[in-house]
């Protein structure tokens, strides 16, 4: 048991650590820094025990390496899936150096069989097209990323709703 100061400085130590992580990420992606250096960043996060806000990680798992290394590779899947979950910041760095780069991504999330958060006349034609497992799943909940070409939507426009 520990108090609350410790377990504090914790999450700030572990949100140091993640930093630099992300940092080893990028520089291993890139191909700047090794597997091996990537690991030991990783290790410096995962050895953070439990924190006031969260827990300990787990970023040297085999399972997060062998992503990393599909996103060193540059598979477009993981790539998607990645960049998800990164900030607008964090996700603009990381998309540069991706197979989806000079694109524009838009995230959508379709709830139920109207309800789109980007709403479109075609969006579900769009996707139905694009996507044959979404038919198959019966639209419950999906989650996509629309990669857009920016040379494609030079012409288009953006209306401000009043």
């Amino acid at each position: 048991m520990s108090d609350a100061f410790t377990d504090i400085a914790r999450d700030e130590q572990r949100a140091r650590n993640y930093n630099e992580y992300i940092e080893s990420l990028f520089g291993y992606i890139t191909g700047t820094i090794t597997k091996e250096e990537l690991v030991i960043q990783a290790q410096k996060v995962d050895s953070v025990p439990r924190g006031f806000w969260n827990g300990g990680t787990n970023l040297a798992s085999e399972k997060n390496i062998a992503r990393a290394q599909k996103l060193r590779d540059q598979d477009n899947q993981t790539w998607i899936s990645f960049l998800a979950t990164m900030e607008s910041e964090a996700q603009k760095k990381f998309q540069d150096v991706s197979p989806l780069a000079g694109k524009l991504i838009l995230f959508a999330r379709h709830e139920g069989d109207s309800d789109y958060r980007v709403k479109s006349s075609g969006l579900k034609t769009f996707l139905e097209s694009k996507t044959p497992e979404a038919r198959m799943r019966g639209w419950s909940r999906l989650d996509y990323f629309l990669i857009l070409d920016v040379v494609a939507l030079e012409n288009s426009e953006v209306q401000v709703l009043e």
